[in-house]
């Protein structure tokens, strides 16, 4: 921790008796010496470090440590391009090395990175990137791209188009195996399509069939889609036209 300081501090300070040197007589400063000299700043400004990482030694009280962790945070993710280089969506494990890396010494650890990941709304209100926690236990760290309304909008979208060319198939008369592979969504083209990993396409096709749950232990946001189990070729999810529809005079 010490180091990282010493290291902001050193970049700072060569570039405060540069700017200070340069205005009092511009040909006093070299190239070779203003190079070096940007070469330090960028490298910090690279791993989103342009002032001292917080401490809980520097800050008393936990609520005000964790607000300032997850500003030092949104700067490391904002300065490092990390959510666009990343498609919109990163686990919090990768999150955890990249700022524990440009932190230097003074490691953050887990429990406080799920902490500040939760103030990062508040730290940063235009960066929005929020925190996910899914069933299974997997955190990770999302843009507006992968809000739930968004990414359902998407996949309805392309369901919509899997059904225009099923339909389109079975006016050619194609055999009943092409449709079956045709029909709906399975993980892996939801994978291909989101540029994401199979385990969390997987997990966010599970977030529009049963939705998000919430503090109270309830869920909201569910029932976009279907699945359908298809025995030994695996899930596929299906717009659900169930939900709503009225059978018999009865409201499903």
């Amino acid at each position: 921790m010490a180091r990282a300081k010493n290291m902001i501090a050193l970049a700072q300070s060569i570039n405060a008796q540069l700017a200070a040197a340069s205005a009092n007589d511009p040909s006093s400063v070299s190239a070779e010496t203003a190079e070096a000299a940007s070469l330090a700043t960028s490298s910090l400004q690279s791993l989103g470090l342009l002032s001292a990482p917080v401490t809980a030694q520097d800050v008393a009280d936990s609520s005000r440590y964790q607000a300032h962790l997850a500003q030092e945070l949104a700067g490391v993710l904002q300065k490092g391009q990390v959510m666009e280089k990343q498609g919109g969506v990163i686990g919090l494990d990768e999150v955890w090395c990249l700022w524990n890396r440009a932190r230097g010494v003074s490691l953050v650890s887990p429990v406080d990175l799920r902490a500040a990941a939760r103030h990062l709304p508040s730290a940063s209100p235009s960066f929005r990137t929020y925190l996910r926690v899914f069933p299974s236990g997997l955190h990770i760290l999302h843009t507006s791209r992968f809000s739930l309304p968004a990414f359902s909008s998407r996949i309805l979208e392309l369901l919509d188009l899997r059904q225009a060319l099923t339909a389109s198939l079975a006016d050619e008369g194609s055999t009943g195996l092409d449709r079956q592979t045709r029909e709906g969504l399975g993980v892996l083209e939801v994978a291909d399509a989101e540029k994401l990993s199979v385990g969390l396409a997987k997990e966010m096709m599970e977030l529009l069939e049963f939705g998000e749950a919430t503090a109270l232990g309830g869920r909201f946001g569910g029932g976009a889609v279907v699945r359908d189990e298809q025995g030994g070729e695996g899930t596929r999810w299906q717009r659900n036209y169930i939900s709503e529809a009225v059978w018999d005079g009865q409201v499903l």
